[in-house]
């Protein structure tokens, strides 16, 4: 089994425990203090603060006492705690399940495992050649028991896990720790459009070591661009921001904010499109429409000189995502 990640725990399984906290005093918030306190108690950390927002990832034999610290800090808004010993027996289960599934398919070299939201992207996934696709929920990610059936269910001698968001990496890492007769491997992609680019790459007849590079060297050249509104009014990474506004944002990282959809999706092109790029793919979610796709792409047809393909994504919270390779 390889991770082309950094590996997520070792040992005892116990529970893999997360937890979003609002806290008491996010200006006194010494989160160097908080890790050592809580680091006793758990390994595996992921502590991650956003104003008043606290997110604690940690494996832990004894989620009690992890919780107990944690609150010491705020009020919870969300826990969750998975018993990965009974995802592992259950994984092993499993295999009788999926057998005679897997009979009725032909065994491959290569295979990919996709995670992905929206109709018209899961569709596109199918399209360029996904085994498998887990469709996340518009608040709820899939949990590593999804993970673990899908790869069961897979019938490959290397299966490749696409989480296509930071917070599913772990899970995503945690399924493939907990699988032991097959090689799981973890591209870490973060976006959709990360992930796309990946099935783009990839190759069930190659070899697993060259369908690794191969996707990680195209996640890392790929810029991922995102369009939604925002719900409140606030301040962030110099730009201000109005309850209503669309947000452009580049790879994570919020860039400009407008009073329009076709403001925001100008201001973002303008910063992804670079002269060496060759294709620009739009997606549009629930909330955006294919008469404002289409009045982008004659934008950028009359600036830049550039291939542009307009894809029905279907994705809720996100208008518009879009990829530049």
């Amino acid at each position: 089994m390889f991770l082309s990640d950094t590996e997520v725990y070792e040992g005892e399984f116990g529970y893999c425990t997360e937890v979003l906290i609002d806290l008491n005093e996010p200006e006194k918030f010494d989160r160097e203090a908080f890790v050592k306190k809580v680091e006793k108690k758990a390994n595996s950390l992921v502590v991650v603060s956003d104003d008043n927002i606290l997110k604690v990832h940690g494996h832990t034999l004894k989620p009690g006492e992890f919780l107990n610290i944690a609150q010491q800090y705020g009020e919870f808004i969300k826990i969750k705690s998975e018993n990965m010993t009974l995802q592992a027996n259950n994984s092993k289960a499993n295999n009788e399940k999926f057998n005679e599934a897997k009979k009725d398919q032909d065994r491959v070299k290569c295979a990919i495992i996709s995670c992905n939201l929206g109709s018209g992207i899961i569709e596109k996934m199918k399209e360029l050649g996904a085994s498998y696709v887990i469709e996340s929920g518009e608040t709820q990610n899939p949990s590593a028991q999804d993970i673990i059936n899908a790869i069961q269910a897979t019938n490959a001698d290397n299966i490749f896990v696409l989480p296509n968001s930071s917070n599913v990496i772990l899970v995503a890492q945690q399924a493939a720790q907990v699988v032991d007769d097959k090689n799981i491997i973890v591209i870490p992609t973060k976006t959709q459009i990360q992930g796309l680019t990946a099935v783009l790459n990839f190759s069930p007849e190659a070899d697993a070591e060259d369908n690794l590079e191969m996707m990680t060297d195209s996640i890392s050249e790929v810029q991922t661009g995102e369009v939604t509104r925002a719900i409140r009014q606030t301040k962030l990474n110099g730009v201000e921001i109005n309850n209503g506004d669309y947000l452009s944002i580049l790879n994570g990282k919020i860039i400009a904010s407008s009073k329009t959809a076709n403001q925001a999706l100008r201001k973002l092109v303008k910063k992804m499109i670079k002269g060496s790029s060759e294709i620009i793919s739009i997606y549009y979610g629930d909330e955006g429409n294919l008469s404002e796709a289409e009045e982008l792409a004659n934008f950028i047809d009359a600036n830049y000189d550039i291939e542009v393909d307009i894809i029905e994504g279907n994705q809720p919270n996100y208008h518009y995502l879009i990829g530049v390779e």
